[in-house]
């Protein structure tokens, strides 16, 4: 008969580490912050601001770090879309953060080696974002680049989530508001896409089927389409970015559109690309 207390034993082990690993955040205190926050003035409406929010949890955990930087918005008139918009965001960095935790308690790194051994888990998130100004709406259009590191896995991923908001409204611009609803629109991004990625890619992977833009944002000379790891092509490959120039897009744009009406104007995206800091944006 096969002794039982090993088995016990590990876990045992496992259970303490996980409890090592426990997630009751450990913010550091202002003082001990590194100082380089950034403030961006957006729109001169409600004079809005937008602050790169810097958050640190976990610092002193020896196997857990975590490290974001968000957009939050600012003003001296009060504004409850701004506060809608601000908790949106929070949200989506919050879910990225249980995920990340998810991940750790799915695929870390088990007690095969001695704890003293045991790497680190890292999740780090930043941030790029454009502002547009269309017939009194403010829209942004926000990136926010995630990188993660599970112990015990043999790369890191990365992934991105983005979110395009007209402040004036509340609400979310989806990719069916910008386009002639009588229109391929997702057969014409499509075919653009496929063509740049010829230029990079072998025709094998050049046949993989991309069916999901949900990753797109407003840049101020083009829609940005940002496939995730393994969305269009192998994991080493990796992410993939194609610019989309507004005016291979004309055709489709719907003229009634917050975008159409936005590029009517001079001005209308800032030339300025708003970025957190510390991750290296393309």
């Amino acid at each position: 008969m096969r002794s039982f207390f090993p088995s016990f034993l590990c876990a045992i082990w496992i259970g303490c580490f996980l409890s090592s690993v426990s997630f009751a955040e450990d913010i550091l205190a202002d003082d001990q912050k590194p100082d380089f926050t950034q403030v961006y003035h957006v729109f001169d409406k409600d004079d809005v601001d937008m602050i790169a929010t810097v958050t640190y949890l976990y610092e002193d955990h020896p196997k857990l770090s975590v490290k974001s930087v968000y957009p939050q918005l600012e003003s001296d008139i009060e504004n409850d879309n701004i506060t809608q918009f601000n908790s949106l965001v929070k949200e989506v960095v919050d879910n990225e953060i249980d995920d990340f935790k998810n991940r750790i308690e799915q695929y870390g790194e088990t007690p095969k080696k001695s704890a003293k051994k045991l790497r680190k888990n890292t999740l780090t998130i930043d941030f790029s974002a454009s502002g547009l100004t269309s017939n009194n709406n403010q829209i942004l259009s926000i990136r926010l680049t995630i990188q993660g590191y599970i112990a015990g896995i043999a790369h890191p991923y990365h992934k991105y989530a983005v979110i395009n908001y007209n402040l004036s409204t509340n609400q979310k611009i989806e990719l069916t508001d910008l386009f002639n609803s009588d229109t391929e629109y997702l057969s014409l991004l499509s075919q653009y896409i496929q063509e740049q990625r010829h230029n990079h890619f072998s025709s094998q992977l050049m046949q993989r089927e991309i069916e999901d833009y949900k990753n797109w944002n407003l840049k101020p000379n083009g829609l940005f389409i940002t496939l995730d790891e393994d969305q269009a092509s192998s994991h080493l490959d990796g992410t993939q970015n194609i610019l989309i120039p507004y005016s291979h897009l004309k055709p489709i744009i719907s003229s009634h559109s917050l975008l159409a009406k936005c590029l009517k104007r001079k001005n209308c995206v800032q030339k300025n690309l708003l970025t957190g800091g510390f991750i290296d944006e393309l």
